[in-house]
């Protein structure tokens, strides 16, 4: 028997309190909601709080508590049948990845739960800088090998100035016209630049060269080739400039 079927059913609870869930307090007295907690360990206190409509089962939201602080860091709101547990998905998720902040990841999903993008803020400043892209591989908790594209605003300016599609190309806008000018393919100079960006979120584009606007894979999602780098979102979170 699984730990969320040893859970326990019971009224309307509202265990850790986060601001992103306060909504349901609302109706606490005339929810059509129940609460089940269960454990994600083995022979582990409740770290799992879902909730799910009394009359169906069907469970749409569920907090957690990963780092174990007694505080609610990760929100997923789903779509579940109550009787095909393999027909569950992921609709929304949001995660403190680093205790004490506030919420710095925001993931969406699509159908069977393949994750679309991911929106950081790294830093901490409250602002989503960086957007992580996905191929048809991407699943749940499974991120190796399957980023088709990062975009990420590395200057604290208005907008995207860089465009990584690891391992193989990376654009960057010098100009701050909100479009990429120059470019690299050296696989060399890609996994340098994207250590660096991993490291310090800014690269330098001394081994850039120029680039033509209409061969730009950013402005140009078509001339991306079919593969790893061809996204399950093939536009962009952001806008160029008309």
């Amino acid at each position: 028997m699984s730990s969320f079927e040893r859970g326990t059913a019971r009224p309307f609870r509202f265990l850790f309190s986060p601001f992103v869930a306060s909504i349901f307090l609302l109706y606490a007295c005339r929810s059509p909601f129940e609460t089940i907690d269960f454990s994600a360990a083995s022979q582990a206190e409740p770290n799992v709080h879902s909730f799910r409509y009394r009359n169906t089962g069907k469970i749409v939201f569920v907090e957690i508590d990963e780092h174990r602080s007694g505080q609610a860091d990760t929100w997923q709101w789903v779509s579940t049948d109550p009787k095909r547990s393999d027909k569950s998905n992921i609709l929304y998720r949001e995660q403190i990845t680093k205790p004490g902040n506030a919420v710095d990841t925001k993931s969406y999903y699509g159908p069977n739960n393949f994750r679309i993008v991911d929106l950081l803020d790294t830093n901490g400043d409250g602002v989503f800088e960086t957007s992580i892209y996905y191929n048809w591989n991407a699943v749940p908790q499974a991120l190796t090998g399957t980023v088709a594209r990062i975009e990420s605003n590395t200057d604290g300016k208005q907008g995207v100035n860089l465009w990584i599609y690891p391992p193989v190309r990376m654009e960057i806008d010098t100009d701050e016209d909100g479009k990429p000018d120059r470019f690299t393919e050296n696989e060399e100079v890609v996994a340098e630049e994207y250590s660096k960006f991993i490291k310090e979120k800014g690269i330098s584009a001394v081994r850039f060269r120029s680039l033509d606007p209409d061969k730009s894979w950013a402005l140009h999602p078509s001339r991306i080739p079919e593969g790893k780098n061809r996204g399950v979102v093939s536009g962009s979170f952001s806008s160029f400039p008309k």
